[in-house]
């Protein structure tokens, strides 16, 4: 019996553990060799080491256009999707995956 809790313990955190956005990792401004990266977590977003946590960020569809979605309280900030790698965000900056 405690072999099966303990299974299941573990496989609803192994689910936990997988849910994210899809957009994690690391981005760099596009085309500006020698930016600072740009690290984008499950509810964080780090540069320069200051990091910026957020109640969500999640992907949001509006008029056949994806938007990651940054959450925290009652205000929002979306950055276009363009692809799986870039990202358009702050004042139509492109940021593209590195890592």
């Amino acid at each position: 019996m405690k072999l099966i809790k303990y299974a299941v313990m573990a496989a609803l955190i192994a689910m936990l553990v997988g849910c994210g956005h899809g957009y994690e990792g690391e981005y760099q401004l596009d085309g500006v060799p020698g930016s600072p990266k740009v690290v984008l977590g499950s509810d964080y977003l780090e540069v320069k080491g200051q990091r910026t946590t957020f109640d969500k960020i999640f992907v949001r569809e509006s008029e056949k256009t994806d938007y990651l979605v940054f959450q925290r309280d009652e205000l929002e900030e979306a950055w276009e999707i363009l692809d799986d790698d870039t990202l358009k965000g702050f004042m139509n900056t492109e940021l593209v995956r590195v890592k």
